[in-house]
This record gives structure tokens, C-alpha cells and sequence, in this order.
């Protein structure tokens, strides 16, 4: 269309040096863009006629994809503004937000250009991985009424009610259960306050933790083990001072008073200890006769010989102190 143009309409006054060659200086009282799109109009526009005109989005700081492509000037940019346009996705689609906002504003978090379904979302960008069944749960059964912020990422929060301990274990799940299923579950009893070795490791829970009741479960032995006690609650009950969780033979006691001070060999507690571990008597083995220990003693000039081991802490003869020493 140049070519039909007269010429003073671009030389006016006969003046054609110096003629300036930019659309601009021709066409600005005539743009309709009021310069919103700068001054080189061949960037979308021929000179074959200002309609049709085209232009690259992909030259620009928001390249067109997908739908974007087929979008309305206007719908993007409304009264012909150009320059600042917006180019997060909320600035356009926030009335469109099914979530109303609880995602947050970056939409192609989840969704592309290509269309709003379907949608995909990387769960584990976020604080909560999926894991397990946990992969395949749909997301309303966690986010209910499409409520994404602030959702508890502790297990009781969604599993109080499948809880058949019904809370007597607490609320942490993952102490026993893993995300692959309920079952099998472990739980670490080296973690917990009674550490179990020995034959205690093969124990049924439930031996010890009766009507599933955890919480206060005792730990010392004889709350267990009174029931099976041969000696009647005479030796205490610190089971532990002479038995081990290995088993209860292979019995251990650090004696302090040595017991082969007689003819080497040893002798039943309750020989020395017919009553309990208080208390003791030599008379068990030593008769406490006239014709014995009492008349020897005597006769030593030793009348209060009755505690043997003030005199013979070893149990020998010749040991102690005190004018029996020798006996």
C-alpha cells in the first residue's frame, strides 16, 4: 500500500532528505495502540493492510503454549495493555479456582497448558511423602472438601478410628506399622523402657501385657514371676540377684560369706537361711548342744558366742577375733 501513497504525504514541504524511514513517524496519530506496543509496527504488522496482523508471543517474556495459543488478545490483555501483563497463572484463572485458593497460586504446580485435566501433583515436593498404600489413597480421603493447607501429617489423624488398641499404644502408628500394610507389624521393645533379653524376647505380648493394657505394665520381676517362685518369697523378691532372663537354672549369687569353709563342698540356702535372706543361722550345720559349740565356748570363757560370724567373718576356725578365736 505504500506504493499508492502520494508522495507529499511523507515528503510534505518538498522535503526528502533526511525523510525519516520508521513506521512510527508515519503511523503514530494513527495507531490504535496509543504506543502500548512500541513504535515497530512491521513487528506484526505488513504493509499490505494493518488487518490481518500477527505476532510472535514466543519473542516475548510469556511464550504461548497449548490453550494459550488460541486465547483472545484481549482476554490477557484488557484495554489494549501490554506492558506489565501478569504472567503467574492466578492473575488469569484465580475466578476459576475450584480449590478457591487452598493450593496456592502456582497452578502449573499441577496442571499445563494443555488443559485443566488432567491434573498431577508430586507429593513428594511436599512435607508429607507418599509411601506405600498411601501412594494409591485418593486425595478427598485426607483432603476433605478440598482443604490442602494445614492437613496433619501425623497417623492418628487418619487412623484413630481403624485403631483396635483403641489409643492404649498411642498415636504414633509408625512406632509398630510401616505404610505397606497394618500387617505384619514390629515394635522395637529396646526402645521402650524395659528393654527384653534373654528368654523374655520370645515371650507372647500378651504374657505380660494382659488385656492389651501397656501403659503401666511393671517391670520388675516379681510382679511376673511370684507364681513360679520356689522358695516361697523367703530370698525377696529381686528375682535378678541370682537369676538372669537366660533361664532361671544356671543360678548366680555373689555370696559374701564364702560357703567351702567347711568340707569344700556347698550347702541348700536354707540351710544357713531357713526364713529369707535377712537373716541366717550356723546352727543349720553347727549343733548348738552342750556337748558342742555351747560347751566349747564356755569353756573358753566366750559366754556370747551366739553371732559366729563376729568371731569367724570367713567361717574357718582361727579367723576371728575374740578369745574363741581358735574354735
Amino acid at each position: 500500500k505504500h506504493s499508492a501513497v502520494t508522495c507529499v504525504q511523507c515528503h510534505a514541504d518538498k522535503s526528502f532528505k533526511g525523510t525519516p524511514s520508521d513506521c512510527a513517524a508515519c503511523h503514530a496519530r494513527t495507531e490504535p495502540h496509543a504506543g502500548k506496543l512500541g513504535t515497530q509496527c512491521a513487528s506484526c504488522h505488513t504493509t499490505n493492510g494493518w488487518t490481518p496482523s500477527t505476532f510472535d508471543h514466543n519473542r516475548s517474556a510469556f511464550t504461548l503454549t497449548g490453550k494459550h495459543s488460541a486465547v483472545a488478545c484481549g482476554q490477557c490483555h484488557a484495554d489494549k495493555a501490554f506492558k506489565g501483563t501478569p504472567t503467574n497463572c492466578s492473575a488469569c484463572h484465580s475466578k476459576n479456582d475450584p480449590h478457591g485458593g487452598a493450593l496456592g497460586a502456582q497452578c502449573a504446580t499441577c496442571h499445563t497448558t494443555s488443559g485443566w485435566k488432567p491434573s498431577n501433583f508430586n507429593h513428594a515436593n511436599s512435607i508429607f511423602k507418599l509411601t506405600g498404600k498411601h501412594v494409591t489413597i485418593a486425595c478427598g480421603n485426607c483432603h476433605t472438601n478440598l482443604k490442602f493447607k494445614g492437613t496433619p501429617t501425623l497417623c492418628y489423624s487418619c487412623h484413630a478410628k481403624n485403631d483396635r488398641h483403641g489409643g492404649k499404644y498411642g498415636t504414633n502408628c509408625s512406632a509398630c506399622h510401616s505404610t505397606t500394610a497394618w500387617k505384619p507389624a514390629t515394635f522395637n521393645h529396646n526402645l521402650s523402657a524395659f528393654p527384653l533379653t534373654g528368654a523374655h524376647t520370645s515371650i507372647a505380648c500378651t504374657k505380660c501385657h494382659i488385656n492389651n493394657v501397656f501403659a503401666g505394665t511393671p517391670k520388675d520381676c516379681y510382679s511376673c514371676h511370684a507364681k513360679n517362685d520356689h522358695h516361697g518369697g523367703k530370698y525377696g523378691t529381686n528375682c535378678a540377684a541370682c537369676h538372669s532372663t537366660a533361664s532361671w537354672k544356671s543360678v548366680t549369687f555373689n555370696h559374701v560369706f564364702p560357703l567351702n569353709h567347711g568340707d569344700g563342698g556347698t550347702v541348700a540356702c536354707a540351710t544357713c537361711h531357713p526364713n529369707n535372706t535377712n537373716s541366717y543361722t550356723c546352727y543349720g550345720c553347727h549343733e548348738h548342744t552342750a556337748s558342742n559349740i555351747s560347751a566349747k565356748h564356755i569353756k573358753e570363757g566366750i559366754p556370747n558366742f551366739q553371732n559366729c560370724v563376729q568371731c569367724h567373718p570367713t567361717g574357718n576356725k582361727g579367723n576371728g577375733g575374740g578369745d574363741g578365736g581358735d574354735d
